[in-house]
């Protein structure tokens, strides 16, 4: 099984048995059985149950970091754009899985706050990147200093 392909049915599987059981109640076993491969199959694609809920949270940032790192000031609102449409594509791309994602992450607190600790990151380089545009000095470092 190739990457992606591996993957969507452990996602699957995942917010199946979360669906059914609940998410403290299920295990990285669990998940690998229901998805028919085992827990070294599920581990390469994912360190963590939680993984699953979160994929490539920290790559969709250095993308996003990149695409902003790379603009000039004449580019900044182009960059701006490019940067939000990869984060909204993202979701789109997602579809079913992000929306069982929202309903879990409102019923388990524990996610809930990853969720949000997630959103203020894309928040922050957002924020901090359109302030040094924008010659806001009380801002942080810009991004390409980092």
């Amino acid at each position: 099984m190739s990457k992606p392909a591996a993957r969507t049915p452990l996602a699957d599987a995942a917010f199946t048995l979360f669906d059914e059981r609940g998410y403290e109640q299920t295990t990285v076993d669990d998940i690998a059985e229901r998805a028919g491969v085992g827990r070294t199959t599920f581990c390469r694609h994912y360190r963590s149950k939680e993984a699953v809920i979160f994929p490539d949270h920290d790559r969709m940032l250095e993308q996003i970091e990149g695409r902003l790192a790379t603009s000039s000031h004449d580019t900044a609102l182009a960059a701006v754009s490019d940067a939000v449409r990869l984060v909204l594509l993202r979701y789109l791309d997602e579809g079913d899985l992000a929306r069982r994602r929202y309903r879990l992450t409102s019923k388990v607190a524990a996610l809930r706050d990853r969720e949000i600790v997630s959103v203020a990151r894309y928040q922050r380089l957002f924020r901090e990147f359109i302030s040094n545009w924008m010659g806001d000095s009380t801002e942080s470092t810009p991004i390409s200093e980092r």
